[in-house]
């Protein structure tokens, strides 16, 4: 168990590799985790869309701008958090003509 001054200490989560397969305007993530109490798998909660014992809602964010991505492009995750909740996600590797042609 974290020391209690620890649990309000944010940091970032390992960079998640984010590989398009389809072409389209990307506007939004959606968010879910696993949540490991005790390492019981009785004791799991997930968040995710094939989990039958979802807990919690799923959370979107919207990107500031859209983008338009194609088919073998990939972008990276980090989420920011501390051991109590999720504060933000950071979003790169994308480019410029990914921004949409009427925002350029």
């Amino acid at each position: 168990m974290a020391p209690l001054a620890e649990l309000g200490r944010s940091r970032d989560s390992p960079p998640l590799a984010l590989e398009v397969t389809r072409a389209g305007r990307l506007t939004a993530l959606v968010i879910y985790f696993t949540l490991d109490l005790d390492g019981e798998p009785a004791n799991v909660i997930n968040t995710g869309p094939d989990s039958p014992n979802i807990a919690w809602d799923q959370g979107a964010r919207y990107l500031p701008v859209p983008l338009d991505v194609r088919p073998g492009d990939t972008l990276c995750v980090v989420g920011r958090h501390t051991d109590a909740y999720f504060q933000n996600l950071t979003l790169s590797g994308f480019s410029t003509d990914m921004l949409l042609p009427e925002l350029g």
